[in-house]
């Protein structure tokens, strides 16, 4: 019956705040109204900083970021501090971390050259905050020693009758518990000072400490004293609105139900958690819901619900939530580092300068000083000239070192080339010279046969003489024509680059290419239906470069892509198994990238095995029966490429695709 009515209450009361913030979209739509009659800039950073702390956390980025270019604009402090912590508040909600502790270091920074304490407070407590949901031990435990420090040096209770730290008895006794959690896990130290918190709070109505201490005291409490103060703690955060901490609690709560086999309850749970996550936008707790629903589902084998899920948990964490946990924690302890290692430099450098200026003051000194430079001058003239005269030699020394490499390096490509050439070409003339062979046998044979006396000559000899002889020589002229095409794609490969540049929409060639080599593909493989996918980007402008060339890369690219998606006796058995009815998709697509422009085509073809991936632009090298491909499209294709200035380079997993990317200057 509890259960049931808290999850009745709950429902109502998550409505209930969907309506107030549907309530406080209204409100800023009002405040905009506002903003223009404001005649004073400081009023309008107030008035953004407001319109900010009533909007949504994603929507209210963009009034931060105006409040704090206006009061720089007009050297405001005060507003651009209040300004830049609250952007800090909402980029930790929205997951990005990263940017919410660069900007309260950046914050702290100024305050502490300002020499004010007083405001160290908040930015210190939200990088707590920060480091907790990130699971970084030591910057807790670091940032809460700071606060702590804070209030026992007088801090709290000289801003007590402030609005915003008149409860300085909860901050100091949940810094302590905080403290003693991350000193050895000294639990007993924190519950006593959290039972503090808890029961002063009772006995004033604080919702707000009611819900933080409850929900931290049901970490360490019995099963049923656990759920009581999580649902305790929930309902008291709601009432608050810290909806924050409430979405906290439904995500404790599903994973307590979890536990306990309540799988019903658990799933509740976790879609108000999504619920509410998806009013306030507070990625961390939609991130943990759907991994929540997620383990849930798997659980029960139900593996539709599962995957979709794992889906979204996967899109929220890419997307949205960005950098790997670790990886940031790394970067942001970096920093810290580095800012703490110029602070140190910027004191030693200080004393440094006030050292040297009672210095000067000396004129004996001043004149030793001159002295000394002059013979440190002189003394590193020579020096320099020794050097110089090394450097000259050593440059000379690695010039000769580096032309017997390069001549080094040609004669092993030449090679290596002139064993591929060959090794192609041997293999055609090799059946040219057997069917020869066996064709002059044949003749041999008709000729013995047509000397026979009539009555001793068999016709039906003869013809099939004559029929093998013609199919030997069909074969010599296929194998023959096999060898020209070899030699024609050598010429092509050595040729040098003669086409003329010209102005070309890449758009349209690759548009063109795609649809032309298909329209090949199709003609000789009528069974295959593949899916084309285009993504042009339309800002790409016109650039020189040699058309028909660059078609010509396209071509042997596209050709490819569309024989991986063809044929796949070359893909795993699991890539069969587990994809058998996946579609043959090509995709082209283009883009911008600043001083350069990107064309890829990509596949979902059985991929490239790494054992050979590094071999694909050698030159005769392909995976091709013999007879269907020479190995020196992308070769060719390699050449052209890097002929214009630009660069040919193959992404690809094994089981999954391949993306050929050009990029062209």
């Amino acid at each position: 019956m509890r259960s049931g009515f808290l999850r009745i209450s709950s429902t109502f009361l998550l409505l209930f705040y969907s309506i107030i913030l549907n309530g406080q979209q209204n409100d800023v739509a009002g405040l905009v109204a506002e903003l223009n009659n404001y005649n004073s800039d400081t009023s309008k950073v107030w008035l953004l900083i407001k319109m900010g702390n009533i909007s949504s956390p994603d929507s209210a980025l963009g009034y931060f970021e105006q409040a704090m270019l206006l009061a720089e604009k007009i050297n405001f402090e005060d507003g651009f501090q209040e300004a830049k912590l609250a952007l800090a508040y909402n980029q930790r909600i929205l997951g990005n971390y990263e940017s919410a502790i660069i900007n309260l270091l950046e914050l702290i920074k100024r305050q502490e050259n300002e020499k004010d304490t007083l405001k160290l407070f908040e930015p210190y407590r939200l990088l707590r905050f920060c480091y907790s949901d990130l699971q970084d031990t030591s910057s807790i435990q670091y940032y809460t020693q700071k606060l702590i420090g804070l209030y026992e040096s007088g801090f709290l209770q000289r801003t007590a009758s402030t609005e915003k730290l008149a409860t300085e008895t909860y901050v100091y006794h949940n810094m302590k518990a905080s403290s003693f959690e991350h000193m050895g896990g000294n639990i007993d130290s924190a519950m006593f000072h959290l039972r503090i918190i808890y029961e002063k709070a009772i006995e004033e109505d604080e919702q707000s400490w009611i819900g933080i201490s409850a929900g931290r005291l049901a970490d360490y409490a019995s099963q049923d004293s656990s759920f009581f103060l999580m649902n305790e703690s929930y309902s008291a955060s709601l009432n608050a609105g810290r909806l924050d901490n409430a979405g906290r609690m439904l995500i404790k709560l599903s994973k307590a139900h979890f536990a306990n086999a309540d799988y019903d309850s658990s799933i509740f749970y976790s879609r108000e958690a999504l619920f509410l996550s998806s009013e306030t936008q507070n990625n961390i707790i939609t991130s943990q819901a759907y991994w929540q629903l997620y383990e849930v589902y798997n659980h029960l084998q139900e593996q539709d619900s599962a995957y979709a899920y794992l889906i979204n948990w996967a899109d929220i964490n890419n997307t949205v939530l960005g950098l790997d946990k670790i990886y940031r924690i790394q970067a942001m302890n970096i920093k810290e580092r580095i800012r703490s290692q110029e602070e140190a430099q910027a004191e030693i450098e200080r004393q440094q300068r006030q050292t040297a200026n009672a210095k000067l003051f000396s004129v004996l000194g001043v004149a030793l000083l001159l002295l000394l430079l002059t013979g440190f001058y002189y003394r590193n003239n020579l020096l320099n000239k020794k050097k110089n005269q090394q450097l000259a030699t050593a440059y000379s020394n690695l010039k000769s070192t580096q032309a017997q490499l390069i001549q080094s390096e040609k004669m092993a490509s030449l090679g290596e080339l002139t064993a591929g050439i060959a090794h192609e070409i041997q293999n055609p003339l090799n059946f040219v010279n057997n069917f020869s062979e066996v064709s002059a046998e044949l003749m041999e044979e008709l000729k013995g046969e047509r000397l026979k006396v009539n009555s001793e000559r068999n016709e039906s000899v003869e013809e099939e003489i004559i029929g093998d002889v013609i199919q030997n020589l069909e074969k010599i002229n296929h194998h023959g024509k096999r060898a020209d095409a070899i030699v024609k794609g050598m010429l092509e490969h050595s040729r040098s680059g003669s086409g003329v540049k010209e102005l070309t929409d890449v758009n349209t060639l690759a548009n063109e290419y795609l649809n032309l080599t298909y329209q090949s593909f199709k003609s000789k493989n009528k069974e295959v239906h593949i899916e084309l996918i285009t993504d042009l980007d339309p800002t790409i402008p016109k650039i020189e470069l040699v058309r028909p060339d660059i078609g010509k890369v396209l071509l042997n690219i596209l050709n490819n892509a569309f024989y991986a998606c063809a044929h796949s006796e070359f893909s795993p058995d699991s890539y069969r198994d587990h994809n058998s009815e996946l579609k043959p998709q090509v995709k082209v697509s283009t883009k911008n990238i600043g001083d350069k422009i990107e064309i890829s085509v990509s596949d979902n073809g059985p991929g490239i095995p790494d054992s050979i991936k590094d071999k694909i632009f050698q030159p005769f090298f392909t995976t091709k029966p013999t007879g269907q491909g020479t190995g020196l499209g992308l070769s060719l294709s390699y050449d052209i490429v890097k002929a214009h200035g630009g660069e040919l380079k193959v992404e690809t997993k094994e089981g999954e695709g391949s993306e050929f990317i050009i990029q062209l200057p």
